[in-house]
C-alpha cells in the first residue's frame, strides 16, 4: 500500500496490542493471538511471535483475512 508510513504503522500497533495484553492479563483471559483492526481504507493484523516480536502486516479493506492470518502465524513460527 502506497502513502503508508510505515513507523507509524509499528507504533500504533504496538501500542495498541500492549493495551490490549494489560486489558486481558487484567481480565484473566491471557494474550490474544490475533489482533485484527480494520478500518475504511484497510486493516491492520498483527501476532506475536515466540521472542516477543510483534509480526505485522497493512492490508487492503478486501484482504481475505484468514489467510493473512495463516500467513502472519506461519511467519512468527519461522522466527524461532
Amino acid at each position: 500500500m502506497e502513502g503508508i508510513r510505515a513507523n507509524a504503522v509499528a507504533a500504533l500497533s504496538g501500542s495498541l496490542v500492549r493495551r490490549m495484553r494489560r486489558r486481558a492479563d487484567a481480565a484473566g483471559v491471557g494474550f490474544p493471538q490475533f489482533v485484527h483492526i480494520q478500518a475504511a481504507d484497510g486493516a491492520i493484523c498483527a501476532v506475536p511471535a515466540a521472542d516477543g516480536t510483534l509480526v505485522v502486516a497493512i492490508a487492503d479493506p478486501d484482504v481475505n483475512v484468514g489467510l493473512l492470518r495463516l500467513a502472519l502465524l506461519k511467519v512468527a513460527e519461522l522466527m524461532l
